[in-house]
């Protein structure tokens, strides 16, 4: 199975296309992150390999590169406390993880941590926090209570009050533009 020589396969690569000569599987990695035009990699290792494109790229991007990369497990706490004060703050999904790697990689910059792993666990982590402020009542005040419940009371109207809305493409491109902007 081509996995198992997934490294030497990388390190013939880099022999015969750009005359290095790694000599560890950390050298691989360095020297694959060096290299300036990446353009048609994963083909050619592809080939060497006797698998796809698509599977050496991902390969390499969600499996071997992790050996080289650095926990972010004693930090989780952290990362938790930094995504809570971003949800409190009502900042959208996609901006909070981009600011909250940003400050984590400053804070941290010597370490080297796997950013798609960093990604994903700031998913939950957000989703996590997202479903707690919405379920905990003790964020709102009883005023507060009381007039969402009112608000909600005087806002249910009939079919009848309802008149259709005529939407042309462009104002649905633009919603769906808004949307994306906010995350959804």
């Amino acid at each position: 199975m081509w996995k198992q020589s997934f490294g030497l396969k990388l390190k013939q690569y880099l022999q015969q296309e750009h005359g290095m000569e790694p000599k560890s599987d950390r050298q691989v990695y360095k020297q694959i992150h060096q290299i300036f035009t990446k353009y048609g990699i994963w083909i050619k290792v592809g080939i060497l390999c006797g698998a796809t494109e698509k599977n050496v790229h991902d390969y390499f991007h969600n499996t071997w590169c992790k050996q080289f990369c650095d926990s972010y497990d004693q930090y989780k706490e952290q990362l938790t406390l930094q995504m809570q004060e971003l949800v409190d703050a009502n900042v959208c999904k996609g901006s909070a993880i981009n600011t909250v790697i940003q400050q984590f990689q400053e804070q941290h910059p010597h370490e080297n941590f796997h950013i798609i792993s960093l990604r994903q666990v700031l998913w939950r982590i957000y989703d996590k926090a997202h479903r707690v402020q919405k379920t905990e009542p003790s964020k709102q005040t009883d005023i507060q209570r009381q007039t969402d419940t009112t608000a909600k009371r005087s806002s249910i109207i009939s079919l009848d009050q309802v008149k259709p809305i005529v939407f042309s493409e462009i104002d649905i491109a633009d919603i769906v533009a808004q949307l994306k902007d906010m995350g959804m």
